[in-house]
């Protein structure tokens, strides 16, 4: 029964070709129990390649193929079942138990110490020249003055490694006392003052004894505010009585702080000139002592000096040399032939000089 339809299959196939020129060619099916293998998914890119057409023309093929009579057995072979089976993986990692240790690392502190940065401060504006001013006392209830000032001054501190200036307001008010022993000028500008007293000293002289200055409130560089009271106790410029004292160059006196002996500041007075203990109207001086004038001078009286002893010398040095050549030292005889030495007449005792 198997054998007669496996005739019949073979028959209708042979049948279903016959008459054609072309034979089908069936693909062979897969078998039942092979395995299945994932189709190949390769992605090509696009040929992008154009290739011209073919023209040629190739003749039609008038072969005949004979019919396929082979008769193929069917196949019989029954592959076992696949029956392989897969131990499963039990094959544990072991926990990783490696502990890092924490990163203790301490950065050091940055001691580095930035210095601040300071600016520097502005320097002081340049103090210009003082101005001169002139100032009177008058005797009491007269319009008589016993005391003439002009002056130019300039006060100067050096404390705490700064210095500053003041100049003396030429506008300065100012007020005093007349007396036999002293006349006195007192200078007023905003709360500040400064005092010139004049002492007579005998019945010939007088001179400036004392000055005294007094600042309210005065702020040094880089000092917080203070009264000062400045004094400068030594005698100065001492002159005639009935004469003024003159002088146009600056004079510095010092000035240390009350009850003590380091110099604090200077008192730059120019210009000046005073006169005391006198009897005057209006502002007026008599004749003047002048400071220039009043120091001696050594040069001339050096070169003078010098001058008559190189006199002396030249007068001694010409009265040897003459006194020589007028020696007698004898005369020649009108009948000498030789004129030698030996002619001469010796004539020892007369002489140029007597």
């Amino acid at each position: 029964m198997e054998k007669l339809k496996l005739s019949l299959v073979l028959f209708a196939i042979f049948a279903s070709s016959y008459g054609k020129n072309d034979i089908n060619f069936v693909p062979p099916q897969p078998h039942p129990n092979s395995s299945t293998k994932p189709p190949i998914t390769t992605t090509h890119a696009p040929n992008t390649t154009t290739h011209a057409p073919n023209t040629t023309t190739h003749a039609p093929n008038t072969t005949t193929l004979a019919p396929n009579t082979t008769t193929i057995a069917p196949n019989t072979t029954t592959a076992a079942p696949n029956t392989t089976t897969m131990a499963p993986n039990t094959t544990t990692l072991a926990p990783n138990t490696t502990t890092a240790a924490p990163i203790t690392t301490t950065m050091a502190p940055n001691t580095t110490t930035v210095a601040p940065i300071t600016t520097p401060s502005p320097a002081p504006k340049p103090v210009p020249d003082p101005s001169m001013g002139n100032w009177s006392v008058n005797y009491e209830n007269t319009n008589h003055s016993c005391l003439g000032v002009d002056m130019a001054g300039q006060l100067e501190f050096l404390e705490a490694n700064h210095t500053m200036k003041l100049n003396l307001p030429p506008n300065a008010t100012a007020n005093g006392m007349c007396s036999n022993e002293s006349d006195s000028l007192v200078l007023h500008w905003g709360n500040n003052n400064m005092k010139m007293d004049f002492r007579r000293m005998n019945t010939s002289k007088y001179e400036l004894g004392l000055i005294k200055v007094v600042l309210v409130n005065l702020t040094l560089p880089g000092q917080a505010p203070k009264n000062y009271t400045l004094v400068h106790n030594t005698t100065e410029f001492s002159t005639p009585l009935s004469n003024s004292y003159k002088c146009a160059k600056v004079q510095t006196l010092n000035l240390t702080e009350e009850n003590k002996n380091d110099t604090i500041a200077y008192l730059h007075v120019s210009h000046v000139q005073f006169q005391a203990f006198r009897n005057a109207t209006g502002h007026t001086f008599d004749s003047a002592i002048d400071c220039d004038g009043s120091v001696t001078n050594d040069v001339v009286p050096i070169v003078v000096g010098c001058v008559l002893a190189a006199l002396v010398v030249m007068v001694l040095v010409a009265y040897l040399i003459g006194r020589r050549r007028c020696q007698a030292r004898g005369y020649l005889s009108m009948f000498a032939d030789t004129k030698s030495e030996s002619d001469y007449i010796p004539m020892k005792n007369i002489s140029c000089f007597k």
